[in-house]
Formats: C-alpha cells, sequence, structure tokens
C-alpha cells in the first residue's frame, strides 16, 4: 500500500529497507521533523552498548503515519528497532504485522 504524508502530501517509499514509515517529505514538514528527531534517537538507543535491537512505545508521528496507511492503532502498540547498517534502522510493529495476518493481507 502505498499513501501520502498527511501533513506535506509525501509519498510512501514502501520497499525502503527502514519500513512503513519511509517518506518522501517535504523540507518544511512537520511530520519530517519529528521524524528526524527520533531516529537521532533511535540511533543513541541502538548504539548503547551495541545493541541491534531495541523495543519502545510508538511516537505520536508514528501513529499518525500509520493511521494514514489505513491502520487501527492499538493504546499500546510498540516500535520493535532494529539495526540495519550504521545509519539505517528499520522500524517494525508485530502488532500491525498481526493485524495484516488476520485479514488476509490488507491494513485494518
Amino acid at each position: 500500500m502505498t499513501a501520502a504524508c498527511p501533513a506535506c502530501a509525501g509519498r510512501q517509499m514502501p520497499e525502503h529497507p527502514a519500513g512503513w514509515l519511509a517518506w518522501q517529505h517535504t523540507n518544511g514538514c512537520p511530520l519530517r521533523q519529528f521524524e528526524d528527531g527520533r531516529h537521532v534517537a533511535d540511533l543513541d538507543l541502538i548504539a548503547s552498548p551495541r545493541r541491534r535491537f531495541a523495543r519502545r512505545a510508538a511516537t505520536p508521528t508514528e501513529v499518525t503515519l500509520l493511521g494514514a496507511l489505513g491502520y487501527t492503532i492499538p493504546a499500546d502498540l510498540a516500535t520493535e528497532l532494529r539495526s540495519i547498517t550504521e545509519h539505517v534502522i528499520q522500524r517494525r510493529w508485530p502488532q500491525l504485522e498481526a493485524s495484516i495476518n488476520d485479514t488476509g493481507g490488507t491494513a485494518a
């Protein structure tokens, strides 16, 4: 599924190794600013001490963007992080992946 950012209409890049929330945001997009800040924090989280995986609560920006993709968001949504390269972190939402499997391959 490809969608547009609800703030700037930037295109989703569904095949990007970073995962579902890779977007071509415009420079002034406020969601891009939040995503960039979270990416820096996630790099710090993964880097300490040389972890390749981490788990944290989903951010409001992630919830907004996942909602734009058509997902119904549970209140306790968790984001799983996996280091792909030094600067690329893949984000996953197993709770949402389970809903795709339950509905035959589509978002909620």
